[in-house]
């Protein structure tokens, strides 16, 4: 099959993704980019009545290892009937992670469509499977195999491959924000000195630091913080909220809401603790998210991105740990300058690189 050419307008675009439609920004940021192809989504357990015919399964796997096991069993092997009804020659089959290109990818090659292999997140450090580095040579056979292998950051390839691959692309996780201004005010006055608000907005998960600022604002009378997310830690940030008045907890949002939802946020928080392997290559959305929000960021030491703030001064670089909160709000509660500093690096930061970043990406991709 070859790889010199990956799209044509009139080619027809399948997206399979292990998510309910909707619930992953980066496979709708693929449906932009891949825009104006038609786009077909092949999902899992999407409950919107318009997306019910682009479900591989109704349903996701049950709670325990045994669910995860059959649920993903079932999903995989769907994924190759799924893609075999819906692909023509010339069409391009999206696989996002190795469950949905494990089958999905020969059935594209029985169809003579092309494959694009999204590494959004290792398979083998992300899903509770036994014998990972089979995993790991086998996702690596898979990257090789796929016409064009992306990933969200070039450190994922470094798992793989110790020289770059000329059909590999990277493709981050920029989000489509506009409109913000640029005179932004932080630091809001109260009474006895300077309110600092702090700005959570992801999945709600242990080994991202949710705790240890839970805790750091409880202990600190001076300090605010809004929330906002699903994950397993729900719960526990509701009662928070509700002992703490200065912890406020918005619950879901719509990434359009992200504006007027950090309006007062001071610092935009990206903790991800190495306690979880996966956080040394993390690459997240909040890193982009806050050069468009043009908000200083709280970032953990070990991720890639923590280089691009320290060097372009966009933020805090911290390691892990509730004292390393303590230890960095001692040296910046009083210093209200490097806020405006931070602020305004990540603006030019994202004017320069980013703004236009979708299009760029729509022109790349148009061209192979």
């Amino acid at each position: 099959m070859s790889r010199t050419r990956l799209n044509s307008k009139d080619a027809n675009v399948l997206i399979l993704r292990a998510l309910p439609w909707g619930a992953d920004s980066r496979s709708l940021r693929w449906a932009t980019i891949y825009a104006p192809r038609n786009i077909r989504w092949g999902c899992w357990g999407s409950h919107a009545a318009e997306h019910r015919n682009e479900n591989i399964l109704h349903r996701r796997p049950s709670n325990g290892y045994s669910g995860f096991v059959l649920g993903y069993f079932a999903f995989i092997v769907m994924c190759f009937f799924y893609s075999l009804k819906h692909l023509r020659r010339g069409d391009t089959l999206l696989c996002i992670d190795l469950e949905t290109a494990l089958l999905g990818l020969f059935a594209a090659k029985l169809r003579g469509a092309r494959v694009h292999y999204d590494m959004a997140d290792p398979f083998y450090l992300t899903k509770p499977v036994p014998f990972k580095p089979i995993w790991r040579w086998l996702e690596r056979q898979y990257i090789r195999m796929a016409d064009l292998a992306t990933a969200p950051h070039a450190s994922r390839f470094d798992l793989f491959f110790d020289s770059p691959l000329h059909h590999t692309h990277v493709v981050e996780n920029v989000p489509d924000i506009r409109g913000v201004k640029t005179n932004r005010h932080f630091r809001t006055k109260c009474e006895g000195g300077h309110m600092l608000i702090l700005g959570y907005f992801g999945t709600l998960a242990p080994h991202r630091g949710i705790e240890d600022l839970i805790a750091f604002v409880q202990h600190h009378p001076q300090t605010r913080m809004e929330i906002g997310g699903l994950g397993p830690l729900q719960k526990m940030i509701e009662k928070a909220s509700q002992l703490c008045s200065r912890i406020h907890f918005v619950g879901p949002y719509k990434p359009e809401d992200l504006v007027s939802l950090t309006r007062e946020v001071d610092v935009y928080c990206s903790l991800y603790y190495s306690s979880k392997p996966l956080h040394r290559w993390a690459a997240p959305n909040k890193y982009f998210e806050h050069l468009a929000l043009k908000i200083p960021i709280l970032i953990s030491a070990c991720t890639p991105n923590a280089i691009d703030v320290h060097q372009n001064n966009t933020g805090w670089v911290i390691p892990d740990g509730r004292q390393a909160l303590d230890n960095w709000y001692l040296k910046i509660h009083n210093d209200v300058t490097t806020f405006d500093q931070f602020a305004r690096c990540a603006g030019a930061l994202w004017s320069a690189k980013y703004a236009d970043w979708q299009n760029k990406q729509k022109k790349y991709f148009s061209k192979l």
